[in-house]
Protein backbone atom coordinates (compact mmCIF):
# COMPACT_ATOMS: atom_id res chain seq x y z
CA UNK A 1 0.00 0.00 0.00
CA UNK A 2 1.01 3.79 -0.58
CA UNK A 3 -0.78 6.00 1.74
CA UNK A 4 -1.24 9.30 3.22
CA UNK A 5 -3.70 11.19 5.68
CA UNK A 6 -5.69 7.81 5.63
CA UNK A 7 -6.37 7.62 9.48
CA UNK A 8 -10.40 7.52 8.40
CA UNK A 9 -10.06 4.60 5.87
CA UNK A 10 -6.99 2.53 7.51
CA UNK A 11 -8.74 0.63 9.62
CA UNK A 12 -12.09 -0.63 7.80
CA UNK A 13 -9.44 -1.89 4.95
CA UNK A 14 -6.83 -3.34 7.38
CA UNK A 15 -9.85 -5.22 9.12
CA UNK A 16 -10.98 -6.66 5.76
CA UNK A 17 -7.12 -7.89 4.98
CA UNK A 18 -5.25 -8.64 7.49
CA UNK A 19 -6.68 -12.66 7.98
CA UNK A 20 -5.62 -13.28 4.24
CA UNK A 21 -2.01 -11.51 4.15
CA UNK A 22 1.16 -12.47 5.44
CA UNK A 23 2.66 -9.49 5.63
CA UNK A 24 1.43 -5.99 5.20
CA UNK A 25 3.89 -3.42 3.17
CA UNK A 26 2.80 0.42 3.73
CA UNK A 27 4.70 3.36 2.11
CA UNK A 28 3.23 6.77 3.65
CA UNK A 29 4.27 9.80 1.58
CA UNK A 30 4.31 12.24 3.71
CA UNK A 31 1.20 11.97 6.85
CA UNK A 32 0.46 14.20 9.31
CA UNK A 33 -2.20 12.40 10.85
CA UNK A 34 -2.60 8.75 12.83
CA UNK A 35 -2.07 7.30 9.93
CA UNK A 36 1.50 5.00 10.45
CA UNK A 37 0.35 4.70 14.03
CA UNK A 38 -2.39 2.96 13.05
CA UNK A 39 -0.64 0.44 10.49
CA UNK A 40 1.70 -0.20 12.72
CA UNK A 41 -1.01 -1.15 15.07
CA UNK A 42 -1.98 -3.67 12.75
CA UNK A 43 1.47 -5.25 12.27
CA UNK A 44 2.14 -3.37 9.04
CA UNK A 45 6.06 -2.78 8.03
CA UNK A 46 5.45 0.91 7.98
CA UNK A 47 8.55 2.91 5.13
CA UNK A 48 8.40 6.07 4.25
CA UNK A 49 9.16 7.80 0.41
CA UNK A 50 9.10 11.64 -0.06
CA UNK A 51 6.68 12.27 -2.78
CA UNK A 52 7.54 13.52 -6.09
CA UNK A 53 4.57 13.84 -7.86
CA UNK A 54 4.82 10.39 -9.48
CA UNK A 55 2.06 7.29 -8.15
CA UNK A 56 4.42 4.78 -9.98
CA UNK A 57 7.62 5.85 -8.08
CA UNK A 58 5.86 5.44 -4.86
CA UNK A 59 4.01 1.88 -5.94
CA UNK A 60 7.86 0.65 -6.99
CA UNK A 61 9.59 1.67 -4.33
CA UNK A 62 6.59 -0.72 -1.95
CA UNK A 63 7.98 -3.44 -4.11
CA UNK A 64 11.47 -3.22 -2.66
CA UNK A 65 9.74 -4.23 0.93
CA UNK A 66 7.76 -7.05 -0.15
CA UNK A 67 9.56 -10.52 1.16
CA UNK A 68 7.06 -13.37 0.05
CA UNK A 69 6.17 -14.80 -3.01
CA UNK A 70 2.99 -13.06 -3.97
CA UNK A 71 1.59 -9.63 -4.06
CA UNK A 72 -1.74 -8.11 -3.68
CA UNK A 73 -2.24 -4.03 -4.04
CA UNK A 74 -4.76 -2.08 -2.24
CA UNK A 75 -5.20 1.48 -1.38
CA UNK A 76 -6.75 2.36 2.01
CA UNK A 77 -10.06 3.71 1.23
CA UNK A 78 -10.72 -0.49 -0.17
CA UNK A 79 -11.92 -2.91 1.73
CA UNK A 80 -12.94 -6.84 0.76
CA UNK A 81 -15.10 -9.45 2.01
CA UNK A 82 -14.87 -12.81 2.94
CA UNK A 83 -16.45 -14.64 -0.27
CA UNK A 84 -13.75 -12.66 -2.21
CA UNK A 85 -11.27 -13.64 0.28
CA UNK A 86 -11.60 -17.41 0.25
CA UNK A 87 -11.49 -17.11 -4.11
CA UNK A 88 -8.17 -15.46 -3.74
CA UNK A 89 -6.64 -18.47 -1.38
CA UNK A 90 -8.57 -20.68 -4.21
CA UNK A 91 -6.37 -18.91 -6.87
CA UNK A 92 -3.82 -19.06 -5.31
CA UNK A 93 -3.54 -22.83 -4.55
CA UNK A 94 -3.02 -24.08 -7.43
CA UNK A 95 -2.17 -20.84 -9.79
CA UNK A 96 -1.71 -21.11 -13.81
CA UNK A 97 -0.72 -17.62 -14.31
CA UNK A 98 1.94 -15.49 -12.64
CA UNK A 99 -0.58 -12.14 -12.12
CA UNK A 100 -4.09 -11.88 -11.64
CA UNK A 101 -7.06 -9.28 -12.60
CA UNK A 102 -9.35 -8.18 -9.46
CA UNK A 103 -12.30 -6.08 -10.36
CA UNK A 104 -12.74 -3.11 -8.47
CA UNK A 105 -16.76 -1.84 -7.38
CA UNK A 106 -16.30 1.36 -7.29
CA UNK A 107 -19.75 3.48 -5.23
CA UNK A 108 -20.33 6.36 -7.13
CA UNK A 109 -22.95 7.48 -5.01
CA UNK A 110 -24.17 6.90 -1.22
CA UNK A 111 -27.65 4.37 -1.76
CA UNK A 112 -27.17 4.19 -5.70
CA UNK A 113 -27.27 1.07 -7.51
CA UNK A 114 -25.12 1.88 -9.86
CA UNK A 115 -21.74 0.93 -9.84
CA UNK A 116 -18.60 1.31 -12.10
CA UNK A 117 -16.03 -1.75 -12.22
CA UNK A 118 -12.46 -1.07 -13.18
CA UNK A 119 -10.70 -4.69 -13.65
CA UNK A 120 -6.78 -4.13 -13.09
CA UNK A 121 -3.80 -6.53 -12.35
CA UNK A 122 -3.04 -6.52 -8.88
CA UNK A 123 -2.32 -9.80 -7.57
CA UNK A 124 1.20 -10.96 -9.08
CA UNK A 125 3.95 -13.51 -8.21
CA UNK A 126 7.32 -11.28 -6.93
CA UNK A 127 9.12 -11.22 -10.34
CA UNK A 128 12.42 -9.16 -11.00
CA UNK A 129 11.43 -6.62 -13.84
CA UNK A 130 7.42 -6.40 -13.10
CA UNK A 131 7.30 -2.59 -12.15
CA UNK A 132 5.21 0.46 -12.61
CA UNK A 133 4.45 2.83 -15.24
CA UNK A 134 2.55 6.23 -15.52
CA UNK A 135 2.87 9.02 -12.89
CA UNK A 136 -1.12 9.29 -12.29
CA UNK A 137 -2.91 5.88 -12.93
CA UNK A 138 0.49 3.00 -12.57
CA UNK A 139 -0.19 0.47 -14.79
CA UNK A 140 1.82 -2.56 -14.31
CA UNK A 141 0.27 -4.60 -17.31
CA UNK A 142 2.82 -3.42 -19.66
CA UNK A 143 6.08 -5.15 -17.95
CA UNK A 144 4.29 -7.91 -17.07
CA UNK A 145 3.83 -8.68 -20.72
CA UNK A 146 7.11 -7.68 -22.10
CA UNK A 147 8.39 -10.20 -19.77
CA UNK A 148 5.94 -13.08 -21.93
CA UNK A 149 3.52 -13.92 -18.72
CA UNK A 150 0.30 -14.28 -18.97
CA UNK A 151 -2.43 -12.75 -16.72
CA UNK A 152 -5.31 -14.81 -15.82
CA UNK A 153 -8.41 -13.32 -15.58
CA UNK A 154 -11.10 -13.42 -11.81
CA UNK A 155 -14.33 -12.78 -10.61
CA UNK A 156 -12.78 -11.32 -7.39
CA UNK A 157 -13.89 -8.30 -6.13
CA UNK A 158 -12.41 -5.22 -4.13
CA UNK A 159 -14.83 -2.52 -3.02
CA UNK A 160 -13.62 1.22 -3.41
CA UNK A 161 -15.60 3.98 -1.58
CA UNK A 162 -13.10 6.48 -2.55
CA UNK A 163 -15.21 8.54 -5.56
CA UNK A 164 -17.85 9.46 -2.36
CA UNK A 165 -15.10 11.60 -1.05
CA UNK A 166 -13.67 14.64 -2.48
CA UNK A 167 -10.66 16.28 -1.08
CA UNK A 168 -7.69 17.91 -2.47
CA UNK A 169 -6.06 14.79 -3.92
CA UNK A 170 -8.46 15.17 -6.79
CA UNK A 171 -7.15 18.70 -7.54
CA UNK A 172 -3.36 17.18 -7.50
CA UNK A 173 -4.03 14.37 -9.73
CA UNK A 174 -6.00 16.62 -12.25
CA UNK A 175 -2.91 18.82 -12.14
CA UNK A 176 -0.61 15.85 -12.83
CA UNK A 177 -2.57 14.31 -15.75
CA UNK A 178 -1.72 18.36 -17.12
CA UNK A 179 1.85 17.84 -16.73
CA UNK A 180 1.35 14.63 -18.81
CA UNK A 181 -0.96 16.32 -21.42
CA UNK A 182 1.44 18.79 -22.10
CA UNK A 183 4.23 16.31 -23.01
CA UNK A 184 1.82 13.57 -24.32
CA UNK A 185 -0.94 14.99 -25.83
CA UNK A 186 -2.13 12.37 -28.08
CA UNK A 187 -1.74 9.41 -25.24
CA UNK A 188 -5.86 7.78 -25.14
CA UNK A 189 -5.06 6.80 -21.15
CA UNK A 190 -4.31 10.47 -20.68
CA UNK A 191 -7.23 11.89 -22.51
CA UNK A 192 -9.39 9.64 -20.86
CA UNK A 193 -8.62 10.11 -17.47
CA UNK A 194 -8.54 14.06 -17.99
CA UNK A 195 -11.73 13.42 -19.47
CA UNK A 196 -13.46 11.65 -16.37
CA UNK A 197 -12.10 14.77 -13.96
CA UNK A 198 -13.41 17.41 -16.29
CA UNK A 199 -16.82 15.84 -16.42
CA UNK A 200 -16.99 15.04 -12.73
CA UNK A 201 -16.35 18.47 -12.54
CA UNK A 202 -19.07 19.22 -14.93
CA UNK A 203 -16.83 21.36 -17.29
CA UNK A 204 -18.30 18.85 -20.18
CA UNK A 205 -16.81 20.86 -23.32
CA UNK A 206 -13.51 20.04 -22.55
CA UNK A 207 -14.32 16.60 -20.76
CA UNK A 208 -16.01 15.21 -24.17
CA UNK A 209 -12.63 16.98 -26.25
CA UNK A 210 -10.42 14.61 -24.49
CA UNK A 211 -12.84 11.10 -24.71
CA UNK A 212 -12.82 11.77 -28.10
CA UNK A 213 -8.85 11.87 -28.54
CA UNK A 214 -9.06 8.49 -26.16
CA UNK A 215 -11.44 6.92 -28.60
CA UNK A 216 -9.49 7.73 -31.41
CA UNK A 217 -7.12 4.64 -31.44
CA UNK A 218 -10.01 2.52 -30.58
CA UNK A 219 -7.75 0.83 -27.73
CA UNK A 220 -10.21 -2.01 -26.59
CA UNK A 221 -9.55 -0.98 -22.86
CA UNK A 222 -10.78 2.25 -23.17
CA UNK A 223 -12.63 2.54 -26.32
CA UNK A 224 -16.14 1.55 -24.91
CA UNK A 225 -16.10 3.76 -21.63
CA UNK A 226 -14.34 6.54 -23.35
CA UNK A 227 -17.57 6.02 -25.74
CA UNK A 228 -19.83 5.79 -23.20
CA UNK A 229 -18.89 8.97 -21.36
CA UNK A 230 -19.39 10.70 -24.34
CA UNK A 231 -23.01 9.28 -24.89
CA UNK A 232 -23.45 10.47 -20.94
CA UNK A 233 -21.90 13.59 -21.75
CA UNK A 234 -24.23 14.91 -24.95
CA UNK A 235 -27.04 13.61 -22.50
CA UNK A 236 -26.45 15.67 -19.62
CA UNK A 237 -25.78 18.63 -22.34
CA UNK A 238 -29.31 17.95 -23.32
CA UNK A 239 -28.12 16.88 -27.02
CA UNK A 240 -29.77 13.62 -27.59
CA UNK A 241 -29.70 13.34 -31.15
CA UNK A 242 -26.02 13.74 -30.88
CA UNK A 243 -25.83 11.03 -28.31
CA UNK A 244 -27.78 8.72 -30.41
CA UNK A 245 -25.61 9.31 -32.96
CA UNK A 246 -22.59 7.47 -30.94
CA UNK A 247 -25.02 5.38 -29.46
CA UNK A 248 -25.20 3.86 -32.63
CA UNK A 249 -21.63 4.11 -33.54
CA UNK A 250 -20.76 2.39 -30.64
CA UNK A 251 -23.44 -0.47 -30.46
CA UNK A 252 -21.68 -1.74 -34.30
CA UNK A 253 -18.46 -2.06 -32.21
CA UNK A 254 -19.98 -3.47 -28.96
CA UNK A 255 -24.05 -5.06 -30.04
CA UNK A 256 -23.72 -7.02 -26.33
CA UNK A 257 -23.10 -4.10 -24.23
CA UNK A 258 -25.95 -3.49 -22.14
CA UNK A 259 -25.45 0.38 -20.64
CA UNK A 260 -25.61 1.78 -24.44
CA UNK A 261 -29.28 0.52 -24.34
CA UNK A 262 -29.53 2.41 -20.66
CA UNK A 263 -28.31 5.23 -21.99
CA UNK A 264 -29.68 5.43 -25.54
CA UNK A 265 -33.26 4.77 -23.57
CA UNK A 266 -32.26 8.42 -21.63
CA UNK A 267 -31.68 9.93 -25.01
CA UNK A 268 -35.16 8.95 -26.18
CA UNK A 269 -36.42 9.93 -23.10
CA UNK A 270 -34.86 13.44 -23.03
CA UNK A 271 -36.57 13.40 -26.81
CA UNK A 272 -39.89 12.61 -24.93
CA UNK A 273 -40.09 9.36 -27.03
CA UNK A 274 -41.28 7.11 -24.25
CA UNK A 275 -41.96 4.20 -25.93
CA UNK A 276 -38.85 4.15 -27.50
CA UNK A 277 -37.01 4.63 -24.14
CA UNK A 278 -39.06 1.43 -23.09
CA UNK A 279 -37.91 -0.58 -25.76
CA UNK A 280 -34.37 -0.13 -25.28
CA UNK A 281 -34.70 -0.43 -21.46
CA UNK A 282 -35.78 -3.94 -22.51
CA UNK A 283 -33.10 -4.08 -24.57
CA UNK A 284 -30.43 -3.03 -21.84
CA UNK A 285 -32.34 -5.46 -19.27
CA UNK A 286 -31.73 -8.75 -21.53
CA UNK A 287 -27.90 -8.04 -21.73
CA UNK A 288 -27.45 -6.79 -18.26
CA UNK A 289 -24.67 -6.89 -16.37
CA UNK A 290 -22.19 -8.56 -19.62
CA UNK A 291 -19.18 -7.48 -18.85
CA UNK A 292 -16.56 -7.15 -21.95
CA UNK A 293 -13.03 -8.12 -19.59
CA UNK A 294 -11.01 -6.41 -22.62
CA UNK A 295 -12.03 -2.93 -21.05
CA UNK A 296 -10.89 -1.28 -18.55
CA UNK A 297 -14.66 0.10 -16.85
CA UNK A 298 -17.73 -1.53 -16.90
CA UNK A 299 -20.87 -0.34 -15.76
CA UNK A 300 -22.61 -2.78 -12.91
CA UNK A 301 -26.51 -1.58 -12.73
CA UNK A 302 -28.72 -3.45 -10.65
CA UNK A 303 -32.13 -4.27 -12.27
CA UNK A 304 -34.15 -1.95 -9.71
CA UNK A 305 -32.46 1.13 -12.03
CA UNK A 306 -34.07 -0.07 -14.99
CA UNK A 307 -37.29 -0.75 -13.44
CA UNK A 308 -37.37 2.73 -11.49
CA UNK A 309 -36.34 4.41 -15.30
CA UNK A 310 -39.71 2.31 -16.97
CA UNK A 311 -41.43 3.35 -14.16
CA UNK A 312 -40.33 6.97 -15.35
CA UNK A 313 -41.26 6.48 -18.64
CA UNK A 314 -44.70 4.82 -17.92
CA UNK A 315 -45.50 8.15 -15.58
CA UNK A 316 -44.70 10.19 -18.98
CA UNK A 317 -46.83 8.41 -21.03
CA UNK A 318 -50.08 8.84 -18.14
CA UNK A 319 -49.77 5.28 -17.33
CA UNK A 320 -49.94 4.99 -13.78
CA UNK A 321 -51.05 1.46 -12.72
CA UNK A 322 -47.60 0.50 -14.90
CA UNK A 323 -45.43 3.20 -13.18
CA UNK A 324 -46.32 1.76 -9.90
CA UNK A 325 -46.37 -1.52 -10.61
CA UNK A 326 -42.37 -1.01 -11.93
CA UNK A 327 -41.50 1.63 -8.99
CA UNK A 328 -42.74 -1.17 -6.68
CA UNK A 329 -40.56 -3.55 -8.37
CA UNK A 330 -37.34 -1.62 -8.49
CA UNK A 331 -37.76 -1.28 -4.06
CA UNK A 332 -38.79 -5.28 -3.90
CA UNK A 333 -35.27 -5.58 -5.58
CA UNK A 334 -32.85 -2.97 -3.81
CA UNK A 335 -34.88 -2.01 -0.62
CA UNK A 336 -32.86 0.81 0.05
CA UNK A 337 -33.00 2.52 -3.13
CA UNK A 338 -34.10 6.00 -2.44
CA UNK A 339 -35.57 6.95 -5.70
CA UNK A 340 -38.81 5.22 -6.46
CA UNK A 341 -39.90 5.60 -2.93
CA UNK A 342 -39.60 9.37 -3.39
CA UNK A 343 -41.53 9.04 -7.00
CA UNK A 344 -44.16 6.39 -5.24
CA UNK A 345 -44.55 9.30 -2.63
CA UNK A 346 -45.25 11.88 -5.30
CA UNK A 347 -47.86 9.73 -7.67
CA UNK A 348 -49.70 8.60 -4.63
CA UNK A 349 -50.03 12.34 -3.39
CA UNK A 350 -51.49 13.61 -6.77
CA UNK A 351 -53.70 10.78 -6.91
CA UNK A 352 -54.94 11.84 -3.18
CA UNK A 353 -53.63 8.46 -1.82
CA UNK A 354 -52.79 9.63 1.21
CA UNK A 355 -52.07 6.71 3.49
CA UNK A 356 -50.12 5.17 0.71
CA UNK A 357 -47.99 8.14 0.76
CA UNK A 358 -47.50 8.21 4.20
CA UNK A 359 -46.69 4.62 4.13
CA UNK A 360 -43.83 5.07 1.47
CA UNK A 361 -42.77 8.02 3.11
CA UNK A 362 -42.02 6.29 6.66
CA UNK A 363 -40.10 3.99 4.66
CA UNK A 364 -37.46 5.96 2.67
CA UNK A 365 -37.29 8.29 6.50
CA UNK A 366 -35.36 4.95 7.55
CA UNK A 367 -33.44 4.77 4.21
CA UNK A 368 -32.16 8.30 4.59
CA UNK A 369 -33.24 10.65 7.47
CA UNK A 370 -33.06 14.39 6.88
CA UNK A 371 -34.06 15.89 3.18
CA UNK A 372 -36.54 17.26 5.11
CA UNK A 373 -38.88 14.05 4.73
CA UNK A 374 -39.90 14.06 8.29
CA UNK A 375 -41.54 17.39 7.64
CA UNK A 376 -42.85 16.04 5.03
CA UNK A 377 -44.41 13.50 6.43
CA UNK A 378 -45.74 15.67 9.30
CA UNK A 379 -47.71 17.53 6.61
CA UNK A 380 -49.47 14.72 5.18
CA UNK A 381 -50.56 13.68 8.74
CA UNK A 382 -51.42 17.06 8.93
CA UNK A 383 -53.78 16.51 6.10
CA UNK A 384 -55.32 13.70 7.43
CA UNK A 385 -56.21 15.05 10.94
CA UNK A 386 -53.81 12.43 12.50
CA UNK A 387 -50.96 14.56 13.77
CA UNK A 388 -47.96 12.32 14.98
CA UNK A 389 -45.79 13.69 17.20
CA UNK A 390 -43.37 11.49 16.64
CA UNK A 391 -42.87 13.58 13.38
CA UNK A 392 -42.73 16.77 14.21
CA UNK A 393 -41.21 19.20 11.77
CA UNK A 394 -37.29 19.27 12.55
CA UNK A 395 -38.04 15.70 14.04
CA UNK A 396 -34.54 14.69 11.65
CA UNK A 397 -32.54 17.32 13.12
Amino acid sequence: MIVKDEEKNLPRCLDSFKDLVDEIIVVDTGSTDKTVEIAKSYGAKVYYFKWCDDFSAARNESLKYVTKEWILIIDADEYIDSGNKEKIKQVLQNPLYSAYTINTKNFLAPYSPIFAVNTLTRLYRKISGICYNGKVHNQIEPSIKKLGLGIGITDIFIYHTGYLAKDKKDEKRINMLKECYNKTPTDPLVNFYLGEKYESMSNYDTAIEHFKKAVVSRISAIFLPGMLHIIDIYNKKELPDEALKWFRKTLRVYPDDFMLHIMASQSYNLKKEYLESIKELKNGMRKLNKRNTESLFNMEVSPSVIYEMMGGNYECLGIIGKAVFYYKKAIEITPDYLTPYLKLIKLYEQKNEIDNAIEYLQKAIKIEPGHGLSEHLGKLFLIKKEFDLNYLPNADR
